[in-house]
Order: structure tokens, then C-alpha cells, then sequence
């Protein structure tokens, strides 16, 4: 229900008209009046005045001021019944009385009122001896054009209204659907300060809208149709900036390109990393050949034979990290088969890890899993890659060698599967960024250890496309902590034909 607050502006008119009866009182001109009546009259003006001002107007119905309207009409009655006041003096009073109705009130309201309006009119007329003979034409003169007057005041206030609550409704649409925008505006006056701006916008620059308006926007703008990138806080942001030629305003669009740079500088790194990783493979295959191909009949036999179970090796390590890229091609375009279905966990465990048994002489590889069949539910190959990147891992980040240690538990309808290792550990606040795509833990790291950095990236893709999870961190006493998890099945194991087989082969390091 519409809600009105014309009752207080009601009370100022009785205040103001219950001062200005008191003041003409006791002007010149004014013996002819009965004062005593008048002056009762403003004082009751004045007091319901203001009883109006500390009425809640604005909780009660739109007709409650109405009450005001019935106040003011006695009041008018009484002092032209008993304080001699003038038809004409009267009828300026009525006109005042309908603007106020035209202004607080709905169209209308002046119509029906006007009857009320008319009595009150007459009523000191009908009750004196001798009425002025122009009594009863001044009302049929005096009251409709009050009606008028209001009715006209109304309908211009009723319009105004809608209209304000038009532009109202389409101000808030319009910021509801700036807001709603993935990218900040920002709404610059002539003078380079932020007339508005959305929510994101403000979060871009690090602070509140309520600050940033009015103010000069903390980075620079370059003229319209210019992209500019800055760095703010931990963010690139991207500007581009609109000018409106009749305001002289200008619309600048602000664009979150941290997660573009990231990438763009990762692309950058795994382009730069992954030509090293085949170059120097290739630069010995190269010089072998080039060897054997100029020295063939010069060199002995135990040579050649070194010479091509190097080219033989550094092949398999072409093919292995040609295989790496690929496997994480499919992973990162989610092209993985995702083929689910129950298979021996533990049992794949063990050929995995007995797989890698005398890849190094420096560590002890140890398996540990509880006695009870453990049926995963998954794709046993992934299990597998996954695994086994993890043991790469393991036995490449610790150099100094040590014990790495497979270990399986049942956790309420997973198996949690933890490789740890004794080696160099998890760089501080890296944990997350371990699973990035081309991320390498820092530049020693990238030159000492190598990779291409997708390694992990490929775990967790391989692992959530199968339901799991996978964190890391480090290991108490040094060294780290990969944990995975693989839902497990109600179901018996259906194992196809050379699934340990395949989980089984022997690996690289």
C-alpha cells in the first residue's frame, strides 16, 4: 500500500496559517474582527500543527492526512462564522487548502471533497442574518475552480511520480545489469573523476565503490579505444575507455588479464623448458650419429654398441616426454576416456610399484597396504599414470635418495592412496600451484630437476575425471606428501585381459 507524508506538510500550513491569523490580528484594518475568536482559532492552528509535524504520516494509509483536511475546513467555518472574516478573504483560504490537496493527495481526491468544501463554505453565510449578497455566487465560482485547481496540481504531481519512479526502475535495472558484468566500469566526468562505477570495478582497484566515487581512478586511462595494462595489487587489469561526445564523460571497461598473463607467461616457460628437454636428448642422438656415421669403420665394436644403446636411450626418453605432452593435451581438453570400472586397486598397486623396482640404486621403493581386497572404481590405466608420475616425482626430488613409500587406506567410500618421499619437499605456499599447468618450483629447481612442469597437472586432471581428489604437502621430519583418492566400488573386480600387464611395465626415471 502507498504510503504518505502530506499530513506533515499539512501541519506547516496550519503553522504558518495559524501565525500569519495571529499577526493580521493586530494589523491596522483589523477593529472589525472578533480577535478573541481568531485568536483562539490560529492557536488551535498551531497546535495541530504541530501534533502533525511529529505524526509517523508516513505509516498510516494514503487518505489518513485527510483528517488534517477536516481540521482546517472547521477551523475556516468557525472563523467565518464568528470572526467576520471577508467572502473573498475566505475563498483565497479554500484555494490554499485544494493546492495542498492537489499536491498530497491522488487525482480525484478533489471532486469528492469539493461537497464538504462547498458546506464549509457556506455554512457562515446559512447561519448569519444578513449574508453578503454575493455569498452564493462566490461558491459557485470560488469552489470549482479550488477543485480545479487541485485536480490540475494532482494530476501533474501523479505524473511526475510515475515518472520518477520510472526512471527510478530503469536506473536500478541498468545498475543491476553493470553490475552484473564480468568485467568493471567505470564512469569518468569531463574532469577525469568516477561519476560510478560497478562492483567489480572497485574490487579490481582494491577498494569501496563509496570511496572511489569522486576521486581520480588509481591508474591511468588512455584515450578511447586504447588498451592499456596495468598491474594493481595481486591483478593485471586491462583498460579501454569509450568517450560520450555529448556529455564529454567517458566509459572505461576494466578487465581482470591476470589468468591471460599467467598463462601467456607460462606458455613462455613451457615452450622455453620444453625446447630444452628436446634438445639435449636430440644434441646426443645427433653426435652419436654423426660418429658412427664418420668413424663407423674406425671406432670398435664395443663403441658402436655404446653409441646406439645411448641413441636407443635418449629415443626412449624422446618418446616418453613426447607421450608426457600428449597425455596432457588430452587431460587438459578433458578427452580422457574415463573408463569406469571396478579393478584391484592393491593388486595394481604392486605391479606399479614393482614396476620401478631398480630405477635407482639409491632408493628403497615400499608399498603399504592393508590386508583386505580394495575394489576401485575407475579407469586402472589412469590409476596408473598417476602413480606412476607420482614415483617420478618422488625419486627425481629426492636426490639424496631414501625411502619412497606407497601407502593405501579405506576412508568412507575411497581409497586414499599417499606417495611420500624424503627428499626436498613442497616450496612454501606452492601447494596449489604444484597442479598449474607448466609450473616449475622455482628456476634452481627448473635447471637441476628439468620437466616440463605438467606432471602434476596431469595427476589432478587424471584424478578428478575419476571423482577424486589430490592434495600435497610437506612431510613432517622433511621431504613430501601426494595424496590422491579413488572412489571404491560395491562390486567384484572385473580385470580385462592384460590390465596388470599394462600396470606392470617397467619405467624410466
Amino acid at each position: 500500500m502507498r504510503r504518505t507524508t502530506g499530513g506533515r506538510t499539512g501541519g506547516k500550513l496550519l503553522l504558518a496559517a495559524g501565525v500569519l491569523t495571529l499577526v493580521n490580528n493586530y494589523l491596522p484594518g483589523s477593529d472589525h474582527l472578533d480577535l478573541a475568536v481568531l485568536n483562539t482559532v490560529a492557536l488551535v492552528a498551531v497546535s495541530l500543527g504541530g501534533i502533525c509535524l511529529v505524526v509517523p504520516w508516513d505509516r498510516l494509509p494514503l487518505r489518513a492526512p485527510l483528517l488534517v483536511l477536516v481540521a482546517a475546513l472547521a477551523l475556516l467555518s468557525v472563523s467565518g462564522v464568528y470572526g467576520g472574516v471577508g467572502a473573498y478573504s475566505y475563498a483565497v483560504y479554500y484555494v490554499v487548502v485544494f493546492v495542498w490537496v492537489g499536491l498530497t493527495q491522488p487525482p480525484g481526491t478533489s471532486l469528492w471533497v469539493a461537497p464538504s468544501a462547498s458546506f464549509a463554505y457556506l455554512l457562515p453565510f446559512l447561519v448569519d442574518s444578513s449574508p453578503p449578497e454575493t455569498a452564493i455566487g462566490s461558491v459557485t465560482v470560488a469552489i470549482p475552480v479550488c477543485v480545479l485547481v487541485g485536480e490540475v496540481l494532482s494530476r501533474s504531481v501523479s505524473r511526475l511520480e510515475d515518472s520518477r519512479l520510472a526512471l527510478t526502475a530503469r536506473a536500478e535495472h541498468e545498475e543491476a545489469v553493470v553490475d552484473a558484468l564480468a568485467d568493471g566500469v567505470l564512469v569518468l566526468d569531463a574532469r577525469g573523476r568516477v561519476r560510478s562505477c560497478n562492483a567489480v570495478a572497485a574490487g579490481l582497484l582494491g577498494t569501496a565503490r563509496d570511496q572511489l566515487v569522486g576521486t581520480v581512478p588509481p591508474l591511468e586511462v588512455g584515450p578511447p579505444g586504447i588498451a592499456l595494462h596495468h598491474s594493481v595489487g595481486a591483478h593485471w587489469v586491462e583498460t579501454v575507455a569509450t568517450e560520450l561526445e555529448a556529455t564529454g564523460e567517458r566509459v572505461v571497461v576494466l578487465r581482470d588479464i591476470s589468468r591471460q598473463r599467467a598463462l601467456d607467461e607460462a606458455k613462455d616457460l613451457f615452450l622455453a623448458t620444453t625446447s630444452h628437454e628436446l634438445r639435449t636428448p636430440l644434441t646426443a642422438i645427433k653426435g652419436y650419429v654423426h660418429v658412427l656415421e664418420r668413424r663407423w669403420d674406425v671406432i670398435d665394436e664395443d663403441r658402436r654398441r655404446q653409441a646406439l644403446a645411448t641413441i636407443a636411450d635418449r629415443t626412449d626418453a624422446l618418446v616418453a616426454l613426447t607421450d608426457h605432452l600428449l597425455l596432457g593435451a588430452r587431460a587438459g581438453a578433458s578427452r580422457h576416456s574415463g573408463d569406469a570400472r571396478p579393478f584391484p586397486l592393491v593388486e595394481g598397486l604392486e605391479a606399479t610399484v614393482r614396476g620401478f623396482e631398480g630405477v635407482s640404486e639409491r632408493h628403497r621403493l615400499v608399498l603399504d597396504a592393508p590386508d583386505e581386497p580394495l575394489v576401485g572404481l575407475g579407469d586402472p590405466s589412469s590409476v596408473h599414470h598417476v602413480v606412476t608420475q607420482l614415483l617420478e616425482n618422488a625419486v627425481k626430488y629426492s636426490p639424496d635418495g631414501g625411502t619412497v613409500t606407497v601407502s593405501v587406506r579405506r576412508e568412507q567410500g575411497f581409497a586414499a592412496v599417499e606417495v611420500t618421499d624424503e627428499g626436498i619437499g613442497v616450496p612454501e605456499g606452492d601447494e596449489e600451484s604444484l597442479f598449474t599447468p607448466f609450473f616449475q618450483a622455482g628456476a634452481t629447481n627448473t635447471r637441476e630437476y628439468g620437466g616440463v612442469g605438467l606432471g602434476l597437472y596431469i595427476v589432478r586432471q587424471l584424478v578428478e575425471a575419476q571423482g577424486g581428489n589430490v592434495r600435497a604437502q610437506n612431510r613432517p621430519g622433511g621431504g613430501a606428501v601426494v595424496r590422491f583418492t579413488v572412489p571404491l566400488s560395491a562390486q567384484p573386480p572385473c580385470p580385462r585381459a592384460g590390465d596388470l600387464t599394462a600396470l606392470a611395465g617397467p619405467r624410466r626415471s
